[in-house]
């Protein structure tokens, strides 16, 4: 198999191979044969959608004219015309009427009824008279097809590998039954998967007589009951073009030798040369552009030209209520859009660059100097589609990600200037305290400030969201418009992604590599998830593993540089938060990530921090339908009621918001027992088969070093002599870790051990505090690895005083270089510590104090416990880790999903071994709903 990163390049090479190869046969030595014809487009007529949620709405599929589909499929070089739109031919009917040469044809939406499947059937040639029969006949697909073979009207599979299956997906049995169904299959469609192309090319040139005889067996259909040629398998193309962009671009080469030179009715020709089988796919396949852009102008003509569906026809409308609440909310969106004019205008010109017109002059005098890029962008996309389809599919590859990421960054930074004066006027509205306060009122006029029900309810206004939000609803609205486009193109295109993968590894080709990719907005910063995540990279490294990290590239000297298993994008925008001031948090654009995930080939993904990149790794999860893993670095509950001080119903309210956003994930890895049982219980509800402990590990640095106390510490009562006891601090120095009770601690031993010495190996908030509690420690600052091994080597015993702290690599290092430790008795140091291996567990200041005074006193005991930290820092090895790691994400064998019921769960029995996946897919909105009540 070839590098993931390979993937994607690979299966359009093969494709466009296949497609050349198969024209320049067809066609003969001149190229005059081949008669070109899109045998799968649409227009207006295509007006009752398949999607119930579509019915309810009363919006059309396209908005398209006839007569510009047509124009359209003449310049992008159709020699024969032929409209298929679903389940009817008024299209061509009146086409014909006006004089016009045209295929009759439609796609008909048929029920494969043992399966409860919906597949779309390209149909050519029929009467009006056997059209009403095929409407008829359509909701069982075998009687349908019985009626064409005897009729002798040919048929096609539309895109064999994407169906409708509202009740899950079926059985891979469903291709042996295509098998014996069907002679012609559209195996290049323009709106679809690469990857799904190529499957069903290398699937049905793989399909011999004795493929045939065993689909047979297995289904029990004879050959031959349902179409007259069940050994010929002839592969068809089509644009499925809905909006008249890429239409004509891909279609089908019929060969009709001589058709130039005969005159007469093309269509004729073309219905006989596709009953005759003599056919061959051309032109460009499907890139996301592609579908995207469909989306894009889709949503601009909805936006544009819907109408009030009425609320009572919504109500009584078949549907469930997930779907009507759906069409209430989307119909509400667009009605509001509407009123914005500079959105309604953004989309009117988006519409009209697609058409190829220009902005105009007046539009580029009138548009801010903020906004100028965006419509340069929008300025090229308009000459690429006026130059060719091709052109403009390149050209979208680059322009809808940096449209997107200039409005993303002008609503970014149009938000923190807001902030900031909201700052300057005495609210606190960058802290966690918040969370308490803000609430959402049940009246949309209420949420944005039109409306006094919130000044009657007796509750505090807080932020008029009103006139808080003046000047963002247009980067707001556009950016999302741009990003909803893209992502409802990935999430059709990868919708039957199991299916499809499943039928890849029964065909055995094409099978999509397995690899992971990470995301952080942390990995050179100077904190212990950075250093975590550096080690893990490393691994990934020195082993070669399935893994990529990616991060947002700050653009400081000395900063990441991309390499080996480390993908960098640019911050699109940055900030900071009032409770957590150290550390930075990155935005990379949205869809330059997406690209990255598809390019890369990657089909799984891991991340380390819940924003913004949890939730950046939930839209690639629902983008690309693959499974989302959390690895929890930080305890935020904890954080919340220690640090903040949260109260008893503030804490409630970020647990339901914790718990609906983990709940997200297929997995969670956790690094403690009692934050596994946490996890587990009845507060957060996620499944206790579903949680993966796991551990970190340290470097090569951290082993016992030969060195002298009074090269590494000194102070201001001057250098510590070789025979006074040490006792060390590393990590951050941060309320939530402690350190404020090492003063009364370190008092409390000097009493009983007069000699000893405080070093802090680390820094933070707290630093000016701690310095003026113990003037005379030692504060080494910020210890690089190989001189951090040093002190702990040097130091006669590591205080931990933090219960917030889920794994504790300070402690794993110190225990690696022979560093005895006392800690508290909480989550990471509990499980590492227990039963004395290697320290004590204290649960207090004041049994700390007394522990390590009497270890500093008993010089044998201490010895005893730096044995002990050796042999238990070597449970903890990067590679038996990892290797747990990989099998849990199910990167080293079998690709089932973690809803495969006949997935069994494993013992938790080791610290690193307990398995978990998804929570009970339910509407995440749901979640929403619950964050305010139980």
């Amino acid at each position: 198999m070839p590098p993931a990163s390979e993937f994607r390049s690979g299966i359009r090479q093969d494709l466009d191979a296949f497609v050349r190869a198969r024209s320049a046969e067809l066609a003969g030595k001149d190229g005059e044969d081949g008669m070109r014809i899109d045998l799968h487009c649409h227009d207006r007529n295509s007006d009752v959608p398949d999607e119930t949620l579509g019915r309810i709405l009363r919006v059309p599929e396209t908005w398209l004219p006839t007569a510009k589909l047509l124009r359209t499929l003449k310049a992008n070089g159709a020699d024969a015309l032929t409209i298929t739109n679903h389940n009817n031919a008024r299209s061509c009917w009146q086409a014909l009427e006006r004089g016009q040469d045209i295929l009759p044809a439609a796609e008909f939406s048929c029920t494969l009824p043992d399966f409860d499947v919906g597949v779309h059937i390209l149909t050519f040639g029929f009467t009006p008279e056997q059209e009403s029969k095929l409407v008829r006949l359509r909701k069982n697909l075998y009687r349908f097809l019985e009626y064409t073979s005897n009729a002798d009207i040919p048929t096609v599979l539309a895109h064999p590998l994407f169906f409708y299956s509202p009740k899950g997906l079926p059985p891979l049995e469903l291709m042996d039954r295509f098998a014996l169904l069907f002679e012609r299959f559209e195996g290049v469609n323009g709106q679809r998967d690469s990857w799904q192309n190529i499957l069903t090319v290398s699937w049905l040139q793989g399909l011999d007589e004795e493929g045939i005889a065993a689909a047979s067996r297995r289904t029990g259909i004879a050959p031959g009951t349902y179409c007259r040629n069940p050994l010929s398998k002839r592969i068809t193309g089509g644009s499925d073009c809905h909006m008249g962009i890429f239409a004509g671009s891909t279609g089908t080469l019929l060969r009709v030798p001589g058709w130039r030179a005969q005159g007469g009715s093309r269509a004729a020709l073309a219905l006989e040369a596709l009953r005759r089988g003599e056919m061959a796919p051309y032109g460009s396949h499907c890139e996301e552009e592609k579908l995207t852009v469909a989306f894009l102008d889709y949503f601009c003509q909805v936006a544009l030209h819907m109408e009030d569906p009425g609320l009572i026809r919504l109500l009584l409308h078949r549907g469930t209520t997930a779907e009507k609440l759906q069409a209430l909310a989307i119909s509400n969106g667009m009605f509001e859009l509407r009123r914005h004019k500079y959105t309604s205008k953004f989309l009117g010109l988006f519409h009209e660059c697609l058409q190829g017109r220009k902005p105009g002059w007046i539009a580029s005098l009138l548009t801010s100097t903020a906004y100028k890029p965006v419509l340069a962008q929008m300025d090229a996309i308009a000459a690429a589609r006026a130059h060719s389809p091709e052109r403009l599919v390149q050209v979208l590859r680059e322009a809808l990600p940096a449209m997107f990421d200039r409005l993303t960054a002008l609503l970014a930074d149009r938000v923190k200037t807001k902030v900031r004066k909201l700052e300057e006027q005495g609210m606190d509205v960058g802290s966690m305290d918040l969370l308490g306060k803000i609430e959402l009122p049940t009246h949309f006029r209420a949420l944005i400030g039109q409306d006094d029900a919130q000044s009657r309810s007796g509750e505090p206004a807080g932020i008029d969201l009103g006139k808080w939000s003046d000047g963002l609803p247009f980067p707001a609205l556009a950016s999302t418009i741009l990003g909803g486009a893209a992502f409802a193109a990935s999430k059709i295109i990868h919708g039957h992604r199991d299916f499809v993968q499943g039928f890849a590894e029964r065909i055995g080709r094409y099978r999509h590599p397995r690899r992971a990719l990470w995301l952080t907005d942390t990995l050179e910063d100077k904190n212990g998830v950075s250093h975590v995540l550096q080690a893990t990279l490393a691994e990934a490294r020195r082993r070669d593993l399935p893994i990529d990290f990616l991060a947002c590239a700050t653009g400081k000297a000395g900063g990441l540089s991309a390499g080996p298993h480390l993908r960098l994008l640019p911050a699109v925008s940055d900030f900071t938060l009032p409770f957590y001031p150290d550390q930075t948090f990155r935005l990379p654009g949205l869809l330059e990530l997406q690209k990255t995930f598809l390019d890369g080939g990657y089909d799984r993904i891991i991340v380390s921090t819940e924003a913004p990149m949890g939730l950046f790794a939930l839209y690639l999860k629902h983008a690309f339908n693959v499974p989302a893993y959390f690895y929890m670095h930080t305890d935020w509950m904890d954080f919340a009621k220690r640090t903040l001080k949260y109260d008893k119903r503030k804490l409630d309210r970020l647990r339901r918001m914790l718990r609906a956003f983990y709940r997200r994930f297929d997995g969670v890895f956790l690094l403690n027992t009692e934050q596994r049982d946490h996890f587990a219980s009845p507060g957060m509800g996620l499944p206790a088969d579903r949680l993966f402990l796991t551990a970190h590990w340290t470097d090569a640095h951290f082993h016992p070093q030969k060195v002298e106390k009074h090269e590494i510490f000194s102070g201001v009562a001057g250098r510590a002599e070789i025979d006074q006891p040490v006792l060390l601090y590393a990590g951050r120095l941060s309320e939530e870790k402690g350190v404020l009770l090492l003063p009364e601690i370190f008092r409390s031993i000097q009493a009983r051990v007069p000699g000893a010495k405080m070093a802090f190996a680390g820094t933070g908030p707290c630093l000016e505090r701690l310095r003026e509690a113990l003037p005379e420690a030692d504060f080494l600052g910020w210890v690089p690895a190989e001189k951090l091994a040093a002190a702990y080597s040097a130091a006669d015993l590591l205080l931990l005083p933090s219960w917030f702290d889920t794994f504790s690599c300070a402690l794993l290092e110190a225990l690696g270089c022979g560093l005895p430790a006392v800690a508290f008795n909480t989550k990471g140091p509990r499980d590492i510590l227990s039963e004395g291996r290697g320290g004590l567990l204290a649960e207090g200041p004041e049994q700390m104090a007394a522990m390590a005074a009497s270890l500093l006193l008993d010089p044998a005991r201490l010895q005893s416990l730096r044995t002990l930290a050796l042999r238990r820092a070597t449970d903890f090895r990067a590679e038996d880790i990892m290797n747990r790691l990989i099998e849990d994400i199910h990167l080293n064998g079998s690709n089932r999903r973690l809803s495969d019921p006949s997935r069994k769960p494993e013992s938790p029995a080791k610290p690193m071994g307990a398995e978990f996946g998804a929570a009970p897919n339910q509407a995440f909105i749901g979640e929403l709903l619950s964050l305010m009540g139980g």
